[in-house]
């Protein structure tokens, strides 16, 4: 099975996985170390569920997070419309 099936097919078990990778907090500092994110206006190329546009959307001018696969897009915009992250951004789907 090829990667953009696997996204396709296995979009919500990702992003449950992906949900627990950062629970010591540690992911914005690293972000953070590379790039301002206080005002900045962020490309999230690869977004998949939106994990990285969700974490700085708060903070940041505008988030466009873009990604080829549409079921992953979907779990990212169920989570945009929760409105639980704060702030706001957009999604696209892109190749």
């Amino acid at each position: 099975m090829d990667q953009a099936t696997i996204y396709e097919r296995h979009a919500d078990a990702y992003d449950a996985l992906i949900a627990v990778e950062d629970v010591d907090g540690r992911l914005m500092p690293a972000i953070e170390s590379i790039a301002a994110i206080d005002g900045a206006a962020i490309l999230d190329v690869g977004c998949g569920t939106g994990r990285i546009s969700r974490l700085v959307a708060a903070r940041a001018r505008r988030v466009v997070g873009v990604d080829r696969a549409r079921a992953m897009l979907d779990v990212a915009a169920r989570h945009r419309g929760k409105g639980s992250h704060g702030g706001s951004w957009e999604i696209m789907r892109a190749d």
